[in-house]
């Protein structure tokens, strides 16, 4: 039985941007470098699309904003930073949290305008916005 005209203009999107998808993915993982610095920790992150706007919220704990630096440069975000020692030297029982430097690096798909970047840290949740140029096409999450 052969499907309805619009299921399959609908199934060959999807197929589309699923191959989209994979070529995003496989350009982060291109970008995506080890740490040359064993001190050097990555912080959990989530890459969303919201509206108009990719949203970056990166797990940032005990981080001030003022101790986290943004570049952007050609697509690429590097945000990175340090999470402090604490100043009296603590006897830890347990110690899961990471301290020391950290970094953590995107490549962000085309179509954003990277002059418009709007950063802002609540509750230790960096949250990252850059809004979509005019007549631009929503990417594809990245994760």
């Amino acid at each position: 039985m052969s499907q309805p005209p619009d299921e399959g203009r609908e199934l060959e999107l999807l197929q589309r941007v699923q191959q989209q998808m994979g070529k995003v993915l496989e350009e982060l993982d291109a970008v995506r470098e080890p740490v040359e610095d064993p001190q050097c920790w990555e912080p959990a992150a989530d890459v969303l699309v919201e509206g108009e706007h990719l949203v970056v919220l990166m797990d940032l704990p005990g981080v001030h904003e003022e101790q986290i630096t943004l570049s952007l440069r050609e697509r690429i975000l590097v945000v990175s930073g340090e999470w402090p020692e604490p100043c009296r030297d603590p006897l830890y029982q347990r110690q899961e949290r990471p301290r020391g430097r950290f970094r953590r690096r995107f490549l962000l798909p085309q179509g954003f305008d990277e002059n418009q970047l709007q950063v802002h840290c609540v509750q230790g949740v960096l949250h990252i916005r850059l809004p979509q140029l005019a007549g631009s096409l929503v990417p594809t999450v990245l994760p």
